[in-house]
């Protein structure tokens, strides 16, 4: 898992340091040489790992040096970046600001002056110093050459909007913009028409309407600002029916949050002459407001507003009313699915995503309950008793695995990749598919990819959310391909690139460490993909009403299958797989039994099953001396050859008073030992169990290597192959006592 980590820190810091160079060119020259520098150095750490079986302390340091390089350089700046929003949101402007400070330590590119003058800006109009904020603009404005004052206008334009001083914008900007090459920016005629409606100039704010409906087509991206327009002017129009439709869910602007929509409906009620209505809404609109003090205070002062209004409808010119019938017209027959949009990845409301919430804590709630009740999350007896995927009893019929296995992890590293992979694309997916759909498609690639491995042959024992993440992963590709037109090329192509590159990087994993099934995640990337196809809203099928039943039907069966896999995770167990699967006589050194028919696999005197969880060995031989010597003899060779032989650190006969004893068939003794060992997936609890009964002259003895959280389901295993055991000359039997040579 350290290395995987290596491998996510060279790709992370390879793909920002080069896309950072291209956006911004020399300017971040110091900032992307920083990010290949780390990628270099990962790449020469992980050959160092990889050519030895320990690492010496030195590659281990490089290697802690440039995953906390990576991490300060990349996610650091990321949850800053995240916290200055919030901050800046939750009017803790003075906090922004210091975090501003701190990010350009670590990103020195960036344009960190222009954020602290935004930070400062707001802090002087909200503490009512609009003109202070005005004056230091203009400061800033004569600093720089004639050609480059430009945006400085466009911003004391903005900052006058913001301040709601309606008439000084709008002289500034008729004053200084209008017929200014280059043109101001399409964001600024927005805020303009607001300001004309605001002091009752509606043929301007109109002609600004018309202008931008004659630059934004509805297929470019900017057409989110041609719908603004449209909902500002046709609010102070009082049109109440067409701006209820662009705030609707099959609307326009349906993703806009909900204070604002209840503030844009109550705007068209006051100027339509529904004052109790106006009210009404725009006191729902400060409630929903929360933290953010701006919008609370807006709301609540057009409340006023329309509180002390005749609630007569408002009188326009025959030449406004004919453009608001226009625009109207125009917002009845445009509909969310012919607006170019783009996911959001950062500030989405928990309510568009609680699927991908859902499944998080799903799956960080079973790690915890595993870790609660079995104190690992790593031992594979464990995690076969909490629901793993075993091919051998999935196929005897314990379907239900096929689902609880993506809910378990080994270890946190492997918990946190994937609890990152549901955030990120289950985000994503949400939003481009709806809620349901999101949902199906995580479930259907989950048990899509474990069900390719089995048909396949691939791997026998199996836990983790990896095909279900990586579904996630090629139905967002899907989409973003084959629908490429119906989005923002340039988001497009950022996000393509790096759900690409994430593919590479799980292909490349699946290659470096070939412990992990790369049937899995190159199965759940093509049921994903497949699955995204046929759920798209973007074809007819995909946007008609049938498929909105269809996709709910979709989710009711998601959540009848967890119900399904959760009843049989209760009530079934793996033992009793195991005891009722049809047996075959396995032939051991002079003694026979009856074994389950998957147990196939022979070493020596030792058979194991196909997930190699247990280890049965079994001999006879002629011998007078008492059972009881012999099994000690037995246990001795156990614990300091057969446990070694088998791959364990150490053995000791200290158990635990928990320990569940293991109940013999008669005639049999028994006495065991507590094992521990630690791979790759961490440490790994068995017992072994050494047993011993005569046959006339002859002895039979063995040994059962048991995972130790398995003990009580596969106790019942041992005691039904025991009650098996005969003497048989097939293999003749070992001649004298000596160690237990596997």
């Amino acid at each position: 898992m350290f290395d995987l980590a290596l491998v996510l820190a060279f790709a992370a810091t390879l793909f920002v340091g080069g896309a950072e160079f291209r956006r911004y060119g020399n300017s971040a020259l110091l900032y992307s040489g920083m990010l290949l520098t780390i990628a270099a150095l990962s790449g020469i750490v992980l050959l160092a790992r990889s050519s030895t079986n320990q690492p010496s302390a030195t590659t281990n340091m490089m290697a802690v040096a440039v995953l906390g390089g990576a991490l300060c350089l990349i996610g650091i700046p990321l949850l800053l970046q995240r916290l200055i929003g919030r901050a800046v949101e939750a009017n803790w402007l003075r906090s922004a600001r210091a975090l501003v400070k701190i990010r350009e330590l670590l990103v020195p590119h960036l344009s960190h002056n222009l954020d602290l003058d935004l930070i400062d800006t707001i802090i002087e109009v909200r503490a009512g110093r609009t003109d202070n904020a005005i004056g230091r603009l203009k400061q800033t404005r004569d600093a720089l050459a004639p050609e480059q004052r430009w945006r400085i206008e466009e911003r004391i334009v903005m900052t006058y909007l913001y301040g709601r001083q309606w008439e000084q914008a709008i002289e500034h900007y008729e004053r200084l913009l209008v017929g200014h090459r280059p043109p101001p920016s399409l964001r600024l005629f927005v805020e303009m028409v607001r300001g004309y409606c605001e002091v009752g100039n509606l043929e301007a704010a109109g002609e600004l309407v018309v202008h931008l409906e004659n630059s934004i087509t509805h297929e470019s991206s900017l057409s989110i600002l041609l719908n603004r327009s449209r909902l500002v002017f046709l609010a102070y129009t009082g049109r109440v029916v067409p701006v209820a439709q662009l705030l609707s869910s099959g609307g326009a602007l349906a993703e806009i949050p909900k204070q604002a929509k209840a503030y844009w409906v109550g705007i068209a009620h006051h100027y339509a002459g529904d004052r109790n209505q106006a009210i009404a809404s725009l006191k729902k609109a400060a409630k929903l407001s929360g933290r953010d003090i701006r919008a609370r205070q807006l709301a609540s002062a057009a409340a006023d507003r329309a509180s002390q209004a005749t609630g007569t409808p408002r009188v326009v010119s025959t030449e406004i009313a004919q453009l608001a019938d226009h625009i109207s017209e125009v917002t009845r027959t445009t509909q969310a699915g012919s607006i170019m949009w783009a996911p959001s990845l950062i500030g989405v409301r928990w309510s568009r995503i609680w699927v991908t919430i859902s499944l998080l804590l799903a799956n960080l709630g079973t790690f915890a309950l595993v870790w609660l009740f079995f104190d690992t999350t790593s031992d594979r007896g464990a995690l076969v008793r909490a629901g793993a995927y075993v091919a051998v009893v999935t196929e005897g019929g314990q379907y239900w695995r096929l689902i609880t296995h993506m809910f378990l992890h080994v270890g946190l590293l492997h918990l946190a990749l994937n609890a990152y992979g549901i955030w990120f694309l289950g985000k994503l997916c949400e939003q481009l598919y709806s809620s349901a759909r999101m949902a199906f498609i995580y479930m259907g690639s989950g048990v899509g990819a474990i069900a390719i491995s089995l048909l396949i042959g691939g791997t026998p024992l199996a836990v983790g959310a990896s095909g279900a993440v990586l579904g996630l992963l090629g139905a967002a590709l899907a989409e973003l391909i084959v629908h490429r037109k119906r989005y923002p090329s340039n988001w497009v192509r950022t996000i393509v690139s790096l759900l690409l590159l994430l593919v590479v990087i799980n292909i490349a994993i699946g290659i470096l460490y070939p412990m992990i099934e790369q049937s899995v995640h190159l199965g759940g990337l093509a049921v994903g993909a497949g699955l995204g196809l046929i759920l798209s809203r973007n074809t007819p099928f995909g946007r008609s009403k049938v498929m909105t039943v269809v996709s709910w039907g979709l989710f009711s069966t998601v959540l009848a299958t967890l119900a399904w896999a959760t009843h049989g995770k209760v009530t079934q167990s793996y033992g009793e797989a195991i005891r009722f699967e049809a047996k075959t006589v396995s032939h051991f050194p002079g003694v026979a039994a009856d074994v389950p028919a998957s147990w196939t696999q022979h070493l020596g005197r030792s058979i194991t099953d196909p997930s190699q969880l247990i280890l049965l060995s079994m001999f006879s031989q002629e011998s007078s001396e008492p059972v009881a010597e012999v099994l000690a003899k037995q246990l001795h060779a156990e614990q300091y050859e057969g446990a070694r032989e088998a791959g364990f650190a150490s053995a000791t006969r200290e158990i635990s008073a928990a320990t569940i004893p293991v109940t013999m068939p008669p005639g049999w003794f028994s006495d065991e030992l507590a094992l521990a060992s630690k791979d790759n997936e961490g440490p790994q609890l068995y017992r072994t169990i050494v047993f011993a009964r005569r046959f006339g002259s002859h002895i039979v003895v063995g040994a059962a290597y048991i995972p130790s959280h398995l003990t009580e389901e596969l106790s019942g295993v041992l005691f039904d192959i025991l009650t098996t055991v005969r003497l048989d000359p097939t293999i003749a039997p070992i001649e004298k006592f000596n160690s237990n040579k596997r």
